[in-house]
């Protein structure tokens, strides 16, 4: 189970002292260089595209803005063929003639 807590609130002028300040993203160290201000600064860590991600195929950790680039050639991704229902791995290929009479191996 989760802690209970209670959401304190902070007096206007502290909030108002923070809003001004601006920080440096906890992702600068993979490349992000963008001043954060105060008030957004959670959600940029959130969505941040400098965060660390692991392909879903190779499993390689890198930065979430390469992994589309990355996934889209990755030879250990599994794809999905509609006409037949099986998942494979790019690096095997496909062989359509196969899938239309049913004897492509399934991964």
């Amino acid at each position: 189970m989760g802690c209970k807590y209670e959401e304190q609130k902070y007096p206007e002028s502290i909030v108002k002292a923070l809003s001004a300040l601006s920080f440096n993203c906890v992702k600068s160290k993979n490349g992000c260089l963008d001043p954060i201000p105060y008030n957004a600064l959670y959600d940029h860590e959130r969505y941040c595209g400098f965060r660390l991600e692991n392909c879903s195929g190779c499993k390689k950790e890198m930065i979430e803005k390469e992994i589309k680039d990355h996934e889209a050639i990755c030879g250990f991704v599994k794809l999905y063929c509609n006409i037949c229902e099986t998942y494979y791995q790019r690096q095997h290929g496909h062989d359509k003639l196969d899938c239309v009479l049913g004897r492509q191996e399934h991964v």
